[in-house]
């Protein structure tokens, strides 16, 4: 939820205050969906697990937000009855896998297309995730019989890698009804996640609590055939809150500077130094780890314990095994690590969302600018 709702308002987390998976976010704050909805954009949202829910308020401004985990196949017989009272316990259904969740979206964007009016659809997986489902058949994925092998910490990787092979299996199918319907080349298509995942590296199993690369480094693709050359790698580091002006910017809806945190991908200079900033979710967990800051090849980790603090070169130790923070180079010596890492976090966390300047009552005057014929 903390990562979601920065990639959707383009704050820092420390700005829009959601923290922790059960936190909800404020009515205040401005997201993706309401601004595309302000311009005529027909807004929809599969989700597929319950830190998402419509509960938490991330819903805003979406015309359709499908959140229902319950198994259609299911639903109104005795099967269904038999699983939520079995074991003498309610089973409320958390999740679920991708064959759903594209199934739900094809048949609204199905919909959605047959419009005049451009769209947005929020498409979310939650696999792979832990537990790790190995699916020896994408065409049926109920079946989950194997068992793949082990890496080096003891993790089932190969059921991890399974389950990334059956996201992209079914967002295939997505991307196939775009070319059907004719509408792939004026579709903007990104793709992202929320976090990596650690499996077992640096003693840690998970994603909640590490700010290690394994957990924070995760893919941007932005597919855009009328406007951008297929296969360009740039090499401008990214945050997630860079994802809202990057878009608005192609598709030609203007924002001023201050309206969010994150900046429009295309405007930076692929060879200047960029300071990108993360900070790990700690509110209701006991992670010794507070907060990084990536310079150029450089990493710098702050933990509760300042004796644990960590330098690592990116360029040379993409593992980050090795901890130059006691034989500190002359070129690192202009940055002040532990200082720069304070100030960024003491500014952006007194910010409110009365500071940003971008409105609803501005985006209400954006229909009357031609974006939306």
């Amino acid at each position: 939820m903390p990562s979601h709702t920065s990639i959707f308002t383009g704050l820092y987390t420390i700005t829009h205050d959601v923290r922790s998976n059960g936190q909800t976010l404020n009515d205040e704050a401005l997201t993706m969906a309401e601004i595309l909805q302000s311009v005529g954009y027909q807004t929809g949202a599969v989700v597929a697990a319950a830190p998402l829910m419509n509960d938490y308020n991330l819903d805003q401004g979406f015309d359709t937000y499908n959140d229902d985990f319950r198994d259609p196949a299911l639903i109104g017989g005795f099967k269904w009855m038999l699983r939520v009272f079995s074991a003498k316990k309610l089973v409320i259904p958390t999740s679920r896998p991708a064959n759903r969740v594209v199934g739900a979206a094809r048949e609204w964007l199905g919909s959605a297309a047959k419009k005049k009016r451009p769209f947005f659809l929020w498409l979310h997986f939650f696999d792979p995730h832990d537990p790790y489902d190995f699916h020896p058949d994408f065409e049926k994925p109920e079946l989950k019989e194997g068992d793949g092998e082990s890496n080096q910490y003891g993790v089932k990787e190969a059921n991890y890698i399974n389950e990334i092979e059956f996201a992209d299996h079914n967002l295939g199918k997505v991307l196939n009804q775009l070319d059907r319907l004719g509408i792939s080349s004026n579709t903007i298509t990104i793709f992202t996640a929320d976090h990596g995942e650690s499996l077992g590296e640096h003693d840690y199993h998970g994603h909640r609590q590490d700010v290690y690369e394994n957990i924070i480094r995760v893919p941007l693709l932005i597919r855009y055939p009328e406007r951008l050359p297929a296969g360009e790698r740039r090499k401008t580091p990214a945050m997630s809150i860079d994802i809202l002006p990057t878009l608005l910017n192609l598709v030609g809806i203007p924002f001023t500077p201050q309206s969010f945190q994150g900046q429009d991908l295309f405007q930076l200079a692929e060879n200047e130094p960029r300071r990108v900033y993360s900070l790990a979710v700690k509110l209701f967990s006991k992670s010794p780890i507070r907060r990084t800051m990536i310079f150029g090849d450089y990493k710098f980790i702050e933990f509760d314990d300042p004796s644990r603090n960590a330098l690592y070169n990116l360029a040379q130790d993409p593992a980050e095994s090795n901890n130059l923070m006691g034989v500190m180079e002359s070129s690192l010596e202009k940055v002040s690590w532990v200082e720069e890492i304070k100030q960024w976090f003491e500014r952006f966390e007194r910010v409110n969302f009365s500071d940003i300047a971008m409105t609803p009552e501005q985006l209400e005057k954006l229909k009357s600018l031609g974006y939306i014929q």
